[in-house]
């Protein structure tokens, strides 16, 4: 068991004693102020069940709770209860702990529960774009971090590969493609079918025919015509292709895909039986729908008078799905926060349908993302693709690298700029709370400095580095311990790292992990300026060599959390 979690452990001990009850302490507080030690629990809370005032229960307590290993003391100060480190001895025993747990420090065996992960679901009518790239980052983030955690995570992709976007593309083929094909074009699939996509746009703002067009495609399509059914096999295909290629590329995976064309239709029997039962009625047009305004939520169309099936018709069906074939506890859809109100009324209809496992759904909204210059629109071109994002990283990177590294083999060179690449990206999305609308600035998330992925690869590679000079380099002189200041900050902090990706998990918070291994890269930066490592005394070299080994580890291991690689050498 990890340090601070030990003391939660012997606290929750005296609490149960004293209370007659077992309580769980979930997160302890870091006071400011030195005076008022390293941790803190407030006894507000207690007041009530104890029918005692705070001051005292904090008296009591300090008196009852066990010291772990690592600290000095606790005291009762007014309705605090303050626990002090012994700064010489967590410097010690956080470098061995980290050390032994190796790239397992943080992780926890947890509950066991599964849950499934629904996150990026492009349509099939073009490229994935920046909001897929945030889309796909927190979803692949979260699904590392409840693994961490004990949670068997099966990582889920729903294509949503019919309807009228892929049909404008299909129009936009047939009268202006000249039969070309990706490879013809030497394009990715993906990319060929978006500028099939602009074009249709663009060409029906002066020809409102087109619009007929793309709906008789639709029809066509859903009426299982041969002829239309197998360009539309064809162009999935390419887009699906290309799209593929950009998750192997971003290092994203799935376990289980989703396609809207297979799962469309089931959806409709279950209307039907809603409607049987009450849940579902219809309006004077026939289409049938959700009365939810008694749940202070506009009502919501399931299925269309002419008996056509609507997103959120598949949705209830996968949703079923999912739990019935997938063997889940629970299940989370990453989605912007645009569909915010779509999922409240999907998740009050798989109540009212009577599912048991109807409260163990959770959307996970995000929001925007824009660019310095401004919101990206698809109809227009003027988003930014994920492929052309990463590549053009990967270039600037590259170049950086070259001025440090002149003679870098070539495969190398690329292998170091698309780590460094996936680093700045990663990081710079994910250290931004999920709920927030954010800016992404490509220069700056390329930084080699500062709060980006580049600045902890850096730190990592300088440990790495110091390591290797140590196995070969003269060992240090003179005799004694003089434990500085920075080898305490840098101990803590990575003492901390579990709690802090546990609470990551438990709230769904990516950023928590991304915020700590910030703090930790500083406490490094803080160790190399203001203590010397390699020609301090025999015990202080020793000391701060296996703490530096640590702090690898951690950058490591978070860094694996967040998606991105911590190289030996920048």
């Amino acid at each position: 068991m990890y340090l601070i979690e030990e003391l939660k452990t012997s606290l929750a001990k005296a609490l149960s004693k004293a209370t007659g009850e077992e309580i769980a302490i979930d997160a302890l507080e870091y006071p400011e102020l030195s005076e008022n030690g390293d941790l803190a629990f407030p006894c507000f809370s207690l007041a009530k069940k104890l029918k005692s005032a705070p001051p005292k229960i904090a008296g009591d307590l300090a008196a009852e709770v066990k010291l772990p290993k690592g600290f000095d003391r606790v005291e009762a100060k007014g309705p605090y209860l303050n626990f002090f480190l012994d700064r010489a001895e967590l410097v010690e025993e956080t470098a061995e702990v980290v050390r032994k747990a190796g790239e397992a420090y943080g992780d926890r065996k947890g509950d066991h529960a599964s849950v499934m992960v629904e996150y990026i679901s492009p349509n099939n009518n073009k490229p994935l774009h920046l909001g897929h790239v945030r889309n796909g980052l927190i979803g692949a983030a979260l699904s590392n971090l409840y693994e961490s955690q004990g949670k068997k995570v099966a990582r889920a992709l729903l294509l949503n590969d019919r309807g009228l976007a892929i049909a404008k593309a299909m129009v936009a083929y047939v009268k202006w493609g000249n039969e070309a094909t990706p490879s013809s074009l030497g394009k990715k699939g993906d990319h060929y079918l978006g500028d099939l996509y602009v074009m249709y746009e663009q060409a029906a703002k002066k020809d409102e025919s087109l619009e007929k067009e793309a709906h008789d495609v639709i029809r066509k399509w859903e009426a299982g015509d041969a002829e239309t059914r197998a360009l539309w096999k064809t162009m999935s295909d390419w887009c699906e292709a290309g799209q593929h290629e950009t998750y192997k590329r971003f290092g994203f995976r799935f376990d289980v895909e989703y396609k809207e064309s297979e799962i469309y239709q089931e959806g409709k029997d279950i209307v039907e039986l809603g409607l049987k039962k009450g849940v579902f009625k219809k309006d004077e047009t026939g289409a049938v729908f959700a009365d939810l305004e008694a749940y202070k939520l506009p009502n919501k169309i399931v299925l269309r008078s002419d008996g056509t099936s609507l997103y959120i018709t598949q949705d209830i069906f996968l949703a079923k799905k999912k739990f019935d074939e997938g063997g889940i506890d629970a299940s989370v859809y990453v989605v912007g926060n645009e569909q915010n109100l779509h999922f409240q009324q999907l998740f009050k209809i798989l109540e009212l349908l009577g599912f048991a496992w109807a409260d163990k759904v959770k959307h996970l909204s995000y929001g925007y993302v824009t660019l310095p210059e401004g919101r990206m629109k698809s109809r227009e071109g003027t988003v930014v693709d994920a492929d052309d994002l990463l590549s053009a990283l990967e270039a600037d990177a590259a170049m950086e690298i070259k001025q440090r590294h002149a003679t870098l083999p070539d495969d190398e060179l690329v292998r170091r700029a698309h780590s460094v690449a996936l680093a700045a990206v990663k990081f710079y999305f994910l250290e931004v709370d999920i709920s927030s609308d954010m800016v992404y600035d490509p220069k700056a998330s390329l930084s080699f400095t500062g709060k980006t992925g580049p600045y902890l690869q850096y730190m990592h590679a300088r440990i790495r580095s110091l390591l290797k000079k140590a196995e070969t380099e003269t060992k240090g002189e003179g005799e004694g311990r003089n434990l500085a200041p920075e080898e305490f900050t840098l101990a803590f902090a990575l003492a901390r790292f579990p709690e802090a990706v546990h609470r990551a998990a438990s709230q769904d918070r990516p950023s928590l992990v991304a915020a700590h291994l910030y703090e930790t890269a500083k406490a490094i930066a803080a160790l190399y300026e203001n203590a010397p490592v390699l020609s301090a005394s025999k015990e202080d070299r020793k000391a701060r060599l296996k703490l530096l080994e640590a702090a690898a580890v951690v950058l490591k291991r978070g860094a694996e959390l967040l998606g991105f690689p911590v190289p030996e050498e920048m």
